[in-house]
């Protein structure tokens, strides 16, 4: 009789052992893109602001903040809290379409790739959601 318990209580305990090792695999393989989110709120808004800007010194100003948001949102994309390459990948291109925004001669050109920043850094928040949902 006591064999018996004994062999239930074992069972129980490494039935037990086997779900919290599960449950907390499942919650490892979740991801944290919200810094990511947020770098990429703010490197639109910058691109944005570039694109309405009035001047192109102004253009450039903002245009080089979104540069550097964009940056941050790819550093975070990598990071393993999140580790989402499609986002990653769409802060790549919106530093790109930035910098030649930041590096353009006139304000029309630099409001066309501030555009394009734009799209891309709205891009990152979309990425870094279906990472999230994956």
């Amino acid at each position: 009789m006591k064999k018996l318990a004994l062999k239930t209580l074992v069972i129980f305990v490494l039935a037990l052992v086997g779900i919290l090792i599960t449950s907390f695999t499942i919650t490892d393989n979740e991801k944290d893109c919200d810094d990511v989110k947020s770098y990429a709120d703010d490197a639109y808004s910058y691109f944005k602001k570039a694109y309405n800007a009035s001047s192109l010194e102004d253009a450039q100003y903002y245009a080089k903040k979104g540069m550097n948001a964009a940056s941050s949102a790819e550093d975070e994309a990598d990071d393993s809290d999140c580790d989402c390459d499609d986002a990653e990948s769409a802060a790549s291109d919106a530093y790109s379409y930035g910098k030649k925004a930041y590096n353009s001669d006139n304000l029309s050109d630099a409001q066309y790739y501030a555009k394009k920043a734009m799209y891309s850094a709205s891009e990152i928040s979309d990425e870094a959601e279906d990472c999230e949902n994956e």
